[in-house]
């Protein structure tokens, strides 16, 4: 499966209009569905344990003079209800650890392949006071940068499988990269580099190369060459700009890795913007078509589009409609609590 299938979208679509309702009472839905605590969240029922005398409940920490009762609880349950959508959502490699940081307001999420962490801005899971429109934006964001996480893995996976070539590569560095065995395998090796191939790589060359966690090379290197064949044989998404999924991850690859080749490279989105626009009042747009028409980037402002829409449909209420209301606007009266 993969975060672009239609199926791990609507599962994502369909938790965050869950999380949306619950947004101002995730307590009591916690409550409902399992034992929780202000610390730890949700620990939920155990699967066949011993039955056990009913204890009485523990009482909440009094949150502090003048917030409302349940706030102080409210942003680490919403946290762990993301953080297990997420897991529901990603079941096809190792999920990015949520760090949860006082960043910058407009500074939503980001990834980091190279700790393999997804940063996410603390001050909107403390907000009671969130508007469906920043809800959507955030929401839809923390999608984009799992996306990231893929593009990173599915890399890793055609690296190790031997379906892509890590570009700029000299000769003695692919021969070394490729690791020590029989001297039938040096042979095979020094063959395929001959015939202008880089063949398999080990799971640290890999994470060398990627700059990404040798435990996130390993996973992507466990069974690689049939993963990343069953991957590229998935439907190919609408906004994908080259002909094959294949060709698409080998544009990440090149945008993301490349230092001699010029496809794909920012600089030249940014040079064919400033021809196309070239008043400083554009300079901004500019900017952000530089970015935005990276690969990567690309691929997941199209798959933020996606899930936005699709929570939206969830939810039965547009941005354009409704982005100004919090939880408690006309517009969201008749959805659920729980």
């Amino acid at each position: 499966m993969s975060l672009q299938a239609q199926g791990p979208m609507a599962t994502f679509a369909d938790r965050m209009y869950r999380l949306w309702c619950i947004w101002n009472n995730i307590g009591n839905y916690y409550n409902a569905i399992g034992a929780h605590n202000a610390t730890a969240g949700y620990t939920g029922p155990v699967a066949n344990a011993p039955a056990q005398p009913a204890q009485p409940a523990a009482a909440a920490p009094a949150p502090p003079p003048g917030l409302p009762p349940g706030l102080n609880v409210n942003p680490q349950l919403r946290r762990r209800f993301l953080n297990d959508a997420i897991r529901v959502t990603v079941q096809f490699m190792p999920v990015p650890p949520l760090v949860f940081q006082a960043l910058p307001v407009s500074t939503l999420a980001y990834f980091n392949h190279q700790t393999w962490n997804c940063t996410l801005n603390s001050f909107y899971f403390n907000n009671g006071t969130l508007t469906y429109g920043a809800f959507l934006k955030l929401f839809s964001t923390i999608y984009h940068e799992i996306r990231h996480a893929e593009q990173f893995y599915r890399i890793a996976q055609g690296l190790a499988g031997g379906r892509l070539e890590f570009p700029d590569q000299p000769a003695d560095k692919t021969l070394q990269a490729m690791g020590r065995g029989t001297v039938r395998n040096a042979i095979d090796n020094f063959d395929t580099i001959a015939r202008g191939g880089q063949g398999t790589l080990t799971a640290g060359r890999v994470a060398n190369l990627m700059n990404i966690p040798l435990n996130i090379a390993q996973a992507a290197s466990n069974n690689a060459q049939a993963s990343f064949d069953t991957y590229t044989r998935l439907a190919r998404p609408g906004w994908f700009k080259r002909p094959s999924i294949r060709q698409e991850v080998e544009d990440w690859l090149q945008a993301q890795y490349s230092t001699t080749g010029t496809a794909a490279q920012p600089t030249t989105a940014m040079v064919q913007a400033n021809a196309r626009n070239n008043n400083n009042t554009a300079r901004p747009n500019n900017i952000y078509a530089m970015y935005a028409s990276h690969p990567m980037e690309y691929d997941a402002f199209s798959i933020e589009d996606s899930v936005k829409q699709m929570i939206e449909n969830r939810v039965g209420v547009t941005q354009q409609q409704g982005g100004a209301q919090q939880r408690n606007g006309n517009l969201f009266a008749g959805l659920p609590n729980l």
